[in-house]
């Protein structure tokens, strides 16, 4: 329904699509969605297997395919790899697409905030905090939410993925990717810087 939303409550706006190495996007999505406990399963395969939402994610051509029904030149492709790469040169062409090459980015500090892989000490604590944050935003309060973030609470339930763990969890990513998403990946890579 996006293009659909989109027509209706913006019909001249561009739309900007960032596309992640399928592989490295699952794996982060796989770790991110079972810490908040929107993923039950205990390997990528399974979580692949058994979540729609999850395969949806990593249909870049389907995704695309939908966008494109926005028109011609109205959807501009780019790299999170481009983004982490070149800053500058990454939102300088966001805004000249958003704007329809009428605005130009002259000076602009850009700050790219990566978010970590993440597992949490405290599991339901952690689902907790996420259904709240949830609800919280629902309502318009972003603010509070990240208020509560600040308060540095996360740091002292949630730690980093353990080197071995992660390594593991790339493998499956990469197995299910070549296997399930290959088009995704070829997408990916004609977007990415070298």
């Amino acid at each position: 329904e996006c293009v659909e939303r989109i027509n209706r409550y913006a019909p001249s706006a561009n739309v900007v699509l960032i596309l992640r190495n399928p592989v490295d996007y699952l794996v982060s999505r796989y770790i991110h969605s079972a810490r908040k406990g929107e993923i039950s399963a205990n390997t990528i395969v399974e979580a692949v297997e058994t979540t729609p939402w999850l395969r949806d994610e990593l249909d870049y051509p389907g995704i695309i395919s939908r966008l494109e029904q926005l028109g011609e030149g109205r959807l501009l492709l780019l790299s999170y790899e481009l983004l982490a790469e070149d800053n500058l040169y990454f939102m300088r062409k966001v805004v000249s697409h958003l704007s329809g090459g009428r605005e130009t980015l002259d000076t602009v500090l850009v700050n790219v905030k990566q978010n970590v892989a993440r597992n949490s000490t405290f599991p339901m604590f952690s689902r907790i905090l996420s259904s709240a944050a949830k609800f919280a935003r629902r309502f318009q309060l972003h603010n509070l939410v990240n208020a509560a973030k600040n308060t540095g609470i996360l740091k002292l339930i949630e730690r980093g993925v353990d080197a071995d763990a992660h390594a593991k969890l790339r493998k499956q990513a990469e197995l299910v990717v070549e296997e399930k998403f290959r088009e995704s990946v070829d997408i990916w890579k004609s977007v990415s810087p070298s």
